[in-house]
């Protein structure tokens, strides 16, 4: 006859609150979360065409592209119209100032003045130009770098968006998360295991024999044979008991429960007694 264990494990009485707390924490965040991420959702649906528009067809860096090779072919090397009046009015300013020069020495009218002074307006129109040649490329170089400055804070600001919009949807659920995270840890060992047990004959053996020997329980016994009746009407058995041993005479329990209740001894581990002396 073997025993039978039945083992169920599961939180304590005192944890199994807090616990429904926080599950109940978690539901509601969920449900908070959920609502935020829908409208969030939504948000995002209705910029959707806005942010497919400057993400696959952005005016701002298609601008930024076509200006960048107008550059590149010198479509604004001579574009200033205000080029050829500064070149002229600074030309009268030198033209003075050479002849003002050459007069001063008694050199006027010759060839020297001539000479000179078409040299210091060759020079005067060629460092004009060139200064206005540089400052253009300067200038479209740095519209160049504005316009994809600019691009690029759109996009910025679309990841600033939805990061926001994760953000918020997502805030409710990771604190009820550290909540449930921190009633599980002081919780968490908080367990009880309930075991029961069906007596087995190893824990009637582990009495020792003469103890056991004193059990008349028929569920121990063995080649159960009624040999004879006492005057009360109980009958008289030999057995064997289930572990070994020589052969036995007595009474069961079970009889002596309804005939002779006063003769009965505590039960050990489920296992019903005879308590002779009282049969005499």
């Amino acid at each position: 006859m073997g025993g039978k264990t039945k083992t169920t494990t599961g939180p304590s009485a005192a944890a199994l609150p807090n616990l429904n707390a926080a599950t109940g924490a978690l539901n509601s965040a969920y449900g908070q979360s959920s609502a935020l991420a829908s409208q969030g959702v939504n948000v995002l649906q209705s910029n959707l065409p806005t942010v497919l528009g400057q993400t696959l067809n952005n005016p701002t860096l298609s601008a930024a592209n076509t200006y960048t090779q107008d550059v590149l072919g010198g479509k604004y090397l001579t574009g200033n119209p205000y080029l050829d009046q500064q070149i002229a009015n600074t030309n009268a300013s030198v033209t003075d100032s050479v002849n003002s020069a050459i007069g001063s020495r008694g050199l006027a009218g010759g060839s020297a003045q001539t000479q000179l002074l078409a040299s210091q307006l060759a020079k005067n129109e060629s460092n004009l130009r060139y200064t206005d040649y540089n400052n253009e490329r300067s200038r479209m170089d740095s519209a160049v770098g504005n316009a994809a400055g600019l691009s690029s804070a759109g996009n910025q600001g679309i990841a600033t968006l939805l990061a926001y919009l994760t953000g918020t949807a997502q805030l409710p659920q990771s604190v009820a998360s550290q909540y449930a995270n921190g009633v599980g840890g002081l919780w968490g060992n908080s367990t009880t295991t309930t075991q029961s047990k069906s007596p087995g004959l190893s824990d009637v053996v582990g009495l020792g024999l003469t103890a056991a020997s004193l059990f008349s329980d028929r569920r121990l016994k063995r080649n159960v044979r009624r040999v004879g009746t006492r005057a009360d009407g109980l009958g008289i058995y030999e057995y064997r008991y289930l572990w070994g041993g020589p052969v036995r005479r007595g009474v069961m329990a079970d009889e002596v429960a309804t005939i002779a209740p006063h003769a009965l001894a505590a039960p050990v581990n489920g296992f019903a007694r005879v308590d002779y002396g009282a049969l005499r």
